[in-house]
């Protein structure tokens, strides 16, 4: 799936359904000495895990959207899904089936590369999708393959397409990213979007 939305973000006039203009990750825990053991039984009370996401969607203004997790990319994949559910209800049915960590270059420690697969399920048809996302910092690598998982859960259940007239295009903003305290912080019955309005194709 993410090679796929490579191609597509390279191809004249597309407009992706929402851009993440920046977001941000919050982690507190009262007790680390006690997290391994409490993992293994489920018990995460004693760790608090928030993401707050600002998303521009299409004709909308940016909105900020909070949500807390079980660690910081289950918070990250709420607020992100918050922020989408009032425009691509369909969100509500894909779910994260796993999540895979890989170091790339093993030899450089702490400062090492992170490759994150995410394997993703829609609920309701049971098709599945894989991303990936590489960065030396987990969470960016995390975020990047959540944001790919999404947009093409979202654009895979459109029903219309989201390549509009290179001279109607006009891109949304760039990507910024914010972290904070770790307490230590996508016929001619087709649409498609110019300008952030959704219009029908007309037959060239």
């Amino acid at each position: 799936a993410s090679v796929h939305l490579l191609l597509l973000h390279a191809s004249p006039g597309f407009c992706p359904p929402f851009k993440v203009i920046d977001y941000a990750i919050q982690i507190a825990d009262s007790d680390l000495a006690a997290t391994p053991a409490r993992c293994l039984a489920g018990d995460s009370d004693h760790q608090t895990a928030r993401a707050t996401v600002k998303l521009a969607l299409a004709g909308q203004q940016p909105h900020l959207d909070v949500a807390e997790g079980r660690g910081p990319v289950d918070a990250l994949a709420g607020a992100f899904k918050k922020a989408l559910r009032s425009t691509f209800a369909t969100v509500d049915n894909i779910a994260i089936a796993d999540y895979k960590v890989r170091i790339l270059d093993p030899k450089s420690a702490s400062r090492a590369a992170t490759r994150v697969h995410i394997l993703f399920k829609d609920i309701a048809t049971g098709k599945t999708w894989t991303t990936v996302g590489v960065d030396r910092n987990i969470i960016s690598a995390s975020a990047n393959a959540l944001v790919d998982g999404l947009e093409y859960g979202i654009i895979e259940h459109a029903d219309f397409c989201y390549l509009c007239d290179i001279d109607d295009f006009m891109p949304l903003p760039q990507v910024t990213t914010n972290y904070l305290s770790s307490s230590s912080s996508p016929n001619n019955e087709e649409k498609s979007i110019s300008n952030g309005v959704v219009a029908p194709i007309t037959a060239r």
